[in-house]
């Protein structure tokens, strides 16, 4: 509120700031923010010259607690503001800051009304004009966040990464939460710790936030008289009632529907809570606004984490008994399970009591690895866990159970090889060897390389286990193998070209086995054997296989990538189709190359793209400019928006693919139609958020070409050319400047009639056409 009042006043409007709290009980001049000096002053000068200007109420919540005796604080502190403003506030707008807690909805909304109605001159046409808004923050994004963190002096890229690693990302929603997080980078790295070890530990981070969230100290946000242990004990306890019932909102009102009345879930303790308190503990920072007045839990993770906290509490209380845990499970069909609701509270509970982990690890061993934070596990616990996991495949192959990469990454360690090895023996599923295998990967288990390597020989294999298996060999940059996974996956017997099913699959096999051989350095025959190997696919799995060639592309050095945006150029264009405009198309067979040859040719012309023929590097520009619009190629896909950044100031390269693509329809006569043909297609889809891919400049080398040619066809046909490139640049100011280009091209090399459309007279020539028009249309009527 004080740097929005700051802003106002700079751009010339009189705004103030109140406090609610001291406006519904003092007098204007008494009321002002004390951290505002320029509020008084701009108030007494407004009062005389009057006009419009803002009022910023802040702080309703504290008005009303933490006694929550003065309900009518804000129908106060605007009566005695309409009375201070009199008749000069018929211009001036409020603004009121409060939270959620403290909003009354409906009734709060009344009383702003009733009090705008009395600024207002009693003038029944002002009625309409009357409006209020009801707004709340949006929550932050990633790069609101990296922008906050490089404010404070942050390494951005450290602290997004080191909030990654703690899953935490949704606990920085509010600018506030951010801050929290700064502190406490700050300080860890005041005590001397390394940036890669901040936040390592996801359970301390949870901690941390809710600690900081209860305290009560003087100087904090909010206001309240409750003891932090009994709001702490009181937050876990709605936490719980919240999981158990599946019931999202809380309010201090009773009978709403559809949400908790705290006041009743908390009686049953045995300290006393009355209204007074409830509305204090709901204003803490746990809580965010819901609807009509209701808040809920800031986040659902800090609730499961909130209510884990609450049954380990409930476990000690009943001397480590595991009955008071059973409304987290379900029975049926005479088996233990756990429902999807409970789900992330008992991988919490797992996390920080070491009773009701055997369970979870008997019941649900999977919990302990997607879950809470498996960094607190010790690596008998985790290995118990894996086997407990695998164990629950022997009587079926496939359960659906998958995890994240970032999930598995966290969990394991290189101590877990022996563990896994043994598992690796006795596994039969397809799908939990798959786990075992990435969990070699991300482990770093470099002691099991050849168990990796027989796994991506084996042809009996399940596909997907043998190119996690690639993979892994890659990630530990085993290279020793490289021979002999690249002679199994040429014998191996590859789907039929017709069968889409079994494609995706086989196509993740032959990627990851590409994204292994090909940095050993193997013959580059073979490996260009082993590309023609892909299988057609459906259009939604092309992206997958994709990102591993994405992959294998970021890696390359220049020389070696520019002899492969070659060869994927070999398999993946298609010859022209006249009814698009002439554009390279893609074989359908090779539709996952397209996203590769995009990031190399991007990579490749950061780099000035001498490794590349002029010939290949406008082939390859071409071809990228066709994957634009098409339905298996967005913009995201393919890279599109990063690769337009980078050609934008190569005009020269953008000149040379025009003139590249003018020379296919030369014995066209129709320059507008050629121009069309060569121009139209070089751009992206029209959005507001892609990048432009011409420029002002573009169009001067147009003009010098258009200088440059002796016949009058000629220089209309790069005039024409100029035009299109003109309507695809979208940039207020670049318009202007390419516009003021093209009329001077026009009036120095345009024929006649250009001149006459571009000329001094040409808008008084137009505003006469248009008059001429109106004057027809209306004897026609």
């Amino acid at each position: 509120m004080l740097e929005l009042a700051k802003e106002l006043r700079s751009a010339g409007t009189p705004a103030f700031v109140f406090r609610i709290e001291a406006l519904c009980r003092l007098s204007a001049e008494d009321s002002f923010s004390p951290h505002d000096e320029a509020s008084p002053t701009a108030f007494a000068r407004w009062k005389v010259k009057r006009g419009p200007a803002v009022a910023l109420l802040d702080a309703l919540d504290e008005a009303r607690l933490p006694d929550a005796r003065n309900t009518s604080a804000l129908a106060d502190a605007l009566a005695r503001l309409s009375r201070e403003v009199g008749s000069a506030g018929k211009e001036l707008r409020v603004i009121i800051s409060s939270r959620a807690s403290e909003w009354q909805g409906d009734g709060d909304l009344r009383a702003i009304e009733t009090a705008i109605k009395g600024f207002r001159v009693s003038d029944p046409s002002q009625e309409a004009q009357i409006k209020v808004k009801t707004l709340r923050l949006l929550p932050l994004r990633k790069p609101d966040v990296r922008k906050i963190a490089k404010h404070r002096g942050v390494d951005p890229d450290q602290f997004a990464a080191a909030i990654d690693r703690a899953k935490a990302a949704n606990l920085v929603s509010q600018p506030l939460d951010v801050q929290l997080l700064l502190d406490l980078w700050l300080e860890a790295v005041g005590e001397g710790k390394e940036p890669p070890s901040i936040f390592s530990s996801r359970l301390q981070v949870y901690e941390d936030i809710v600690r900081f969230r209860l305290r009560t100290e003087s100087g904090q946000e909010r206001r309240s008289n409750l003891d932090p242990l009994l709001g702490r004990q009181a937050c876990e306890k709605l936490a719980a009632i919240s999981v158990l019932s599946d019931v999202q909102d809380f309010t201090s009102e009773p009978d709403k529907p559809m949400a908790i009345h705290a006041l009743s879930a908390l009686s049953s303790d045995a300290d006393r809570w009355t209204e007074m308190d409830v509305r204090q503990l709901l204003s803490y920072g746990l809580f965010q606004p819901s609807i009509s007045g209701r808040v809920r839990f800031a986040h659902r993770e800090l609730r499961d984490y909130l209510a884990a906290c609450f049954f380990r509490r409930a476990i000690g209380q009943n001397a480590g008994s595991l009955d008071v845990v059973k409304p987290l499970l379900a029975e049926g069909l005479g088996c233990t399970e756990v429902p999807q609701s409970t789900e992330h509270v008992l991988g919490w509970l797992a996390t920080i009591d070491p009773i009701a982990r055997r369970i979870v690890t008997r019941i649900r061993p999977s919990l302990l690895i997607e879950t809470g934070d498996p960094t607190r596990l010790t690596v008998d616990e985790k290995s118990r866990a894996i086997a407990a996991h695998v164990a629950a495949y022997r009587e079926r192959l496939y359960r659906g159970e998958w995890f994240y990469q970032e999930d598995v990454r966290e969990f394991v360690t290189p101590d877990l090889a022996p563990a896994i090895g043994e598992q690796l023996a006795i596994a039969t599923s397809p799908e939990v060897r798959e786990l075992l295998v990435e969990m070699i990967r991300f482990g770093q288990m470099t002691s099991m390389a050849a168990d990796l390597r027989t796994i991506a020989c084996d042809q009996t294999e399940g596909l997907r286990v043998r190119a996690e298996a690639c993979l892994a060999l890659a990630d530990l940059n085993d290279f020793s193998f490289a021979h002999d996974v690249l002679a199994a996956a040429l014998l191996s017997t590859a789907p039929k070209h017709e069968d889409t099913q079994s494609a995706p699959s086989w196509n993740l096999f032959v990627a990851s086995a590409v994204r292994y051989v090909v940095p050993a350095g193997v013959s580059l025959l073979d490996a260009i054997a082993l590309v023609d190997r892909f299988r057609r696919e459906a259009k939604n799995y092309a992206s997958a296989t994709a990102m591993l060639l994405e992959g294998l592309v970021a890696e390359l050095s220049l020389d070696q990538l520019g002899n492969w945006l070659q060869i994927f150029l070999r398999f993946a264009r298609a010859p022209r189709k006249s009814d698009r405009d002439m554009m390279p198309t893609i074989q359908p067979r090779f539709r996952m190359l397209g996203a590769p040859i995009c990031q190399a040719l991007d990579r490749l012309l950061q780099h000035g793209g001498e490794v590349l023929p002029k010939a290949v590097r406008l082939e390859a520009l071409e071809f990228v400019f066709g994957l634009n619009g098409r339905q298996s190629y967005s913009l995201r896909e393919t890279s599109f928006d990063k690769l337009a950044t980078t050609i934008r100031p190569l005009n020269d390269l953008k000149i040379d693919l025009i003139l590249m693509r003018l020379a296919l329809f030369e014995n066209m006569q129709s320059e507008w139609y050629v121009a069309r043909q060569a121009v139209g297609p070089l751009k992206i889809d029209r959005s507001d958020k892609a990048v432009e891919v011409f420029n002002s400049k573009d169009i001067e080398r147009l003009g010098a070409l258009m200088a440059e040619e002796q016949t009058e066809r000629d220089r209309d046909l790069y005039f024409t050319c100029a035009q299109f490139v003109f309507d695809e640049i979208r940039d207020a100011e670049e318009r202007k400047h390419a516009n003021a280009i093209l009329r001077n091209l026009a009036r120095t090399h345009g024929s006649s009639e250009l001149k006459r459309a571009y000329g001094h007279l040409a808008p008084i020539r137009r505003l006469k056409h248009q008059f001429r028009h109106k004057i027809a249309s209306v004897k026609l009527v």
